[in-house]
């Protein structure tokens, strides 16, 4: 799919740093987080609203290659995009790059799911296949 790219922009904090003065690698599902929370929010996704629609937006499965350190100082990007919609899934990419060099430190991909809180069953709901629809049917419009 890959019609939409999100960028969040931060700096390594000193407290983010393990024995080794690099970022220890759990640090990194933080980052990702980050950049996909921001991300879902720019699409018009809004966690709570799905919540209190009886929908639970939940990571089944994330996986991450790390490739480079990171450290003190190190400032940084994280990219976040659509890889997938399924009937049951969504896939989120993103990477993390330097951001002097573009550098490739780390990449993810995220599966999140969509429980339906009354059935307890997974499947994306209309109300979000509506706002992802209408999203890549304007980034279409725009040419990309």
């Amino acid at each position: 799919m890959n019609h939409i790219q999100y960028i969040w922009e931060a700096k390594v904090r000193d407290y983010e740093l393990d024995s080794q003065s690099i970022v220890n690698h759990a640090t990194f599902v933080n980052y990702f987080e980050q950049g996909r929370n921001d991300f879902a929010r720019s699409l018009g996704v809004d966690h709570l609203q799905y919540y209190q629609a009886g929908f639970a937006l939940v990571i089944s499965d994330i996986t991450i290659k790390y490739r480079l350190p990171l450290k003190a100082g190190d400032e940084f990007y994280v990219t976040s995009n659509i890889a997938e919609l399924t009937g049951t899934r969504l896939i989120i990419a993103q990477e993390l790059r330097l951001k002097h060099s573009d550098h490739l430190i780390a990449k993810a991909s995220v599966d999140i799911a969509c429980i339906n809180l009354q059935t307890r069953r997974s499947g994306i709901p209309d109300m979000l296949k509506d706002t992802l629809a209408h999203y890549f049917s304007n980034q279409s419009a725009k040419g990309n």
